[in-house]
């Protein structure tokens, strides 16, 4: 038995459609950090005839170690409207703990004095009671 449904062309259907990435991370390439992905299907509402296969997410623009990709900053077009939540976390990366020991001890040795820090100079002398 076959059921086969029509649909009208000119209201907007919702669906999940998957995120596909592409590209590479400069941060992820660079050992700084690891991709962290979230989100795998977003849910829109579009008509029949603009639904896409799938969307892509650019990770060559994560440069550093932070950065992230979040539903508000992703533009679609004016015929596509995502339903997700804008705050909702798509990919990022994030430090990895080798990267940020590294880091740590960088900002140590940058703070340490060149000249030690003096508590007494001289001997000290004892007071008479």
């Amino acid at each position: 038995m076959w059921i086969f449904f029509a649909l009208d062309l000119t209201e907007k259907i919702r669906t999940d459609v998957p995120v596909q990435f592409i590209g590479e991370s400069p941060a992820v390439q660079a050992k700084k950090g690891i991709l962290m992905t979230a989100a795998t299907t977003l849910t829109v509402e579009v008509l029949p005839a603009n639904l896409m296969h799938f969307i892509e997410i650019d990770l060559s623009k994560l440069k550093e170690p932070g950065a992230a990709v979040y539903v508000r900053d992703l533009d679609l077009g004016p015929n596509v409207a995502i339903v997700n939540d804008p705050e909702e976390l798509i990919v990022r990366v994030a430090q990895t703990s080798a990267a940020r020991s590294e880091e740590e001890s960088m900002e140590e040795d940058m703070n340490v004095s060149a000249e030690p820090e003096v508590i007494h100079k001289g001997k000290q002398e004892e007071e008479d009671f």
